[in-house]
């Protein structure tokens, strides 16, 4: 019977691994749904990519939590209350409202970094 632990904790300790993985191209998907937000912040049009950037900061938010990554839950939370905040506002961040979002994304970025290098060793 001392397989069933064993093999519960192999399997959770791959999806780890496979969460860990796919970090990298997660968050590049979040850098370039901002640059697109930077590249129309003056336009109501930004307000769709903010609510993409809101599900994507949403989906980190649980699953950084879920596999033990508080950090990566913790940072994402804000991203994703703060771009929630700007899409209900109906109206386009200010620059100053985008460069606070852009400070807590790159303080997303570190975050998993970290977790990413830690797998490595």
């Amino acid at each position: 019977m001392g397989s069933g632990p064993e093999s519960l904790e192999n399997k959770l300790a791959e999806l780890k691994r496979a969460y860990l993985a796919a970090l990298p191209s997660r968050i590049e998907e979040m850098v370039q749904v901002a640059a697109s937000i930077e590249a129309s912040l003056s336009s109501p049009g930004c307000l769709a990519d903010l609510k993409t950037l809101e599900h994507l900061a949403h989906k980190f938010a649980g699953s950084g939590g879920s596999f033990g990554f508080p950090d990566i839950s913790e940072t994402a939370e804000v991203v994703e209350t703060a771009a929630k905040a700007m899409v209900e506002s109906g109206t386009p961040p200010s620059p100053d409202q985008w460069q606070t979002v852009k400070d807590k994304l790159d303080s997303l970025r570190s975050a998993i970094d970290d977790a990413v290098s830690l797998k490595k060793t």
